[in-house]
């Protein structure tokens, strides 16, 4: 206990929430300061997870004012045009969104400001190449999908729609990893999903109300919003990322292209299973039960925000740890964040398994039928946060190849479960192949997981973070 009453903080701790940079303002050193003092691990997840709820708060909204507005058809193509838009971003961003978060925690951990920004400005300008590449792909193979695949000419608009998004969002995910890693808590997460659905949402609100005109019965309109409310988050990110990091110098680049495609495989293998999923279900049975099928994804997700939002905010504490061999630091904060999950979402499983039908009817009438599909894929969230933030944490590892080969075995898995159970239960089937996504990366994770904390010589109590 130190003489002004309060608890000692630990050293990782210190370093993780240290003030921005050297040439700070007085009130950006007051508030940094204040953090510092404030901070725990527990209080970072918590601040996390209070923007990400908020950003699940503003996406349940968009996806029940499209849902009640729209319906459940142009629903479904919104988010056949995300999901195909997600993975052009997994691609644009060549895992370097990750990377960065160790790559820049490792060095200011070690006062290395200007490798720090070095590291930055390299993994941007690599991503701005591929993921204009990428939207122009996109673009360019929209109506092929559209009409040979998914017999739907109306699908090749939404996709055209949300190509920019593949640029847009690698870089503003970049961004976020660089502010969080400085320490910029609450900015970092704040780009993360609420901001910009949360803009989107209201957009579409005002067009439902009637002050956008035309707009407000034009079916594209929700996509319109949502990418114009990207670009707008992504502005802002850059401004306040830039800023900081030309505070820091110049210095040596160090970015691990190789260990970033490891990562962006892996993120790719678990978007393709769920992608697939949606193709195929929409191919099968047209847009409006993709529709459904998403609403209910959709409200599961929720759990997705929990686990992803933990991810991040230990993502540099386990990279540090890894790095000197902190066995107990690395334990200690996973199993930190399993727990508090578990705390959070078992109350949200009851209701969803209890519920279900109650839930999807404030959507409208229509989406009930998703009931059966929304209690198999919240079994399989569930599993999800129940292991933490075990793929994630791998990567601050440098575990990359064994997360490539555990990702790439659960959704070669789960694409053949779906494949072979969509056409006769539809919705449930796609979920069926999800759960088991979800059940078999978690199980093998863990394992490459316990062998690698067994093989870490160092066990420094004192350094553990504070939980």
């Amino acid at each position: 206990m130190m003489a002004n009453g309060q608890m000692p903080l630990a050293p990782a701790l210190k370093r993780t929430l240290r003030p921005p940079h050297p040439c700070a303002s007085a009130k950006e050193r007051a508030k940094s300061m204040k953090l510092l003092q404030a901070g725990n691990l527990r209080i970072e997840l918590l601040i996390g997870l209070t923007l990400r709820g908020l950003g699940a708060v503003s996406s349940f909204a968009l996806a029940w004012l499209i849902a009640r507005h729209f319906g459940a058809e142009t629903y479904g193509l919104f988010q056949l045009a995300m999901a195909t838009a997600l993975i052009a971003y997994v691609i644009a961003s060549m895992g370097l969104d990750r990377v960065i978060i160790r790559t820049v925690s490792v060095a200011l951990d070690e006062g290395r400001r200007g490798d720090a920004a070095t590291a930055y400005r390299v993994a941007r300008n690599r991503q701005v190449i591929v993921g204009l590449v990428m939207a122009i792909l996109m673009v360019a193979t929209a109506e092929p999908l559209a009409k040979s695949v998914l017999n739907d000419p109306a699908a090749a608009n939404h996709l055209i729609i949300f190509a920019p998004t593949a640029l847009i969002t690698a870089l503003t995910f970049l961004c976020a990893g660089v502010l969080r890693s400085a320490g910029r808590i609450i900015l970092s997460q704040s780009l993360d999903g609420v901001s910009y659905t949360t803009l989107a949402a209201l957009i579409v609100l005002v067009a439902w109300l009637g002050y956008g005109g035309s707009l407000g019965e034009n079916p594209l309109a929700p996509a319109i919003a949502f990418v114009g409310s990207t670009a707008l988050v992504l502005l802002v990110g850059l401004y306040h990322c830039e800023r900081l990091v030309n505070s820091w110098g110049s210095g040596e680049a160090d970015v691990p292209v190789l260990s970033g495609l490891f990562i962006a495989s892996v993120n790719l293998m678990g978007r393709i299973a769920n992608w697939v999923g949606l193709v195929l279900l929409i191919a099968a049975a047209g847009a409006a039960e993709g529709g459904i099928f998403r609403v209910a994804f959709q409200v599961c997700l929720l759990f997705v925000i929990v686990n992803s939002s933990f991810a991040v905010m230990v993502g540099p504490r386990i990279a540090a740890a890894s790095a000197r061999a902190d066995r107990v630091a690395v334990t200690k904060a996973i199993r930190t964040a399993s727990l508090m999950g578990i705390a959070v979402c078992l109350p949200l499983y009851l209701a969803l398994m209890i519920f279900p039908e109650s839930i999807l009817a404030l959507f409208g009438p229509e989406f009930t039928r998703g009931a059966d599909a929304m209690r198999i894929l919240a079994t399989g969230q569930l599993i999800n946060v129940a292991f933490g933030p075990i793929g994630g944490s791998l990567a601050m590892m440098h575990k990359e190849r064994a997360n490539l080969i555990i990702t790439m075995i659960a959704a070669a898995i789960s694409i053949a479960v779906i494949v072979l159970t969509v056409e006769t239960y539809g919705m449930a089937g796609v979920a069926a192949g999800v759960a088991v996504n979800a059940l078999l990366f978690n199980g093998l994770a863990w394992i490459v997981m316990k062998r690698h904390l067994d093989q870490l010589g160092g066990t420094r109590i004192t350094d553990a973070p504070q939980a």
